[in-house]
């Protein structure tokens, strides 16, 4: 456990903790997934974007999760969502969540 001294913390979401990254990376993976399924029709490859959030959301359930698996699903789903803003947003979210 950590101990931490906060002051004048403003805004909104702020995630402390020793845990938080997996907690504000779980945060941006529903955005993400809300993203996946307004664009479904609209991406390249949407059934591969779609397993993509699904092992992501697997992965993340791990005590340890996998980077390599993490970037391997990302990569995915970046690569369907050429061109969509609002997905590729939502990507660099949970990677900047994560890592």
């Amino acid at each position: 456990m950590s101990t931490f001294n906060i002051d004048n913390v403003n805004g909104s979401g702020n995630v402390f903790g020793d845990h938080n990254t997996v907690v504000n990376g779980r945060v941006q993976l529903a955005t993400l997934e809300q993203q996946v399924r307004a664009y479904y029709r609209r991406l390249h490859d949407p059934r591969a974007a779609a397993a993509a959030v699904e092992a992501l959301k697997s992965e993340l359930a791990l005590a340890r999760p996998r980077r390599e698996r993490i970037l391997e699903s990302l990569s995915v789903i970046t690569a369907s969502a050429a061109g969509i803003s609002a997905v590729l947003e939502a990507v660099e979210g949970v990677r900047a969540a994560l890592f």
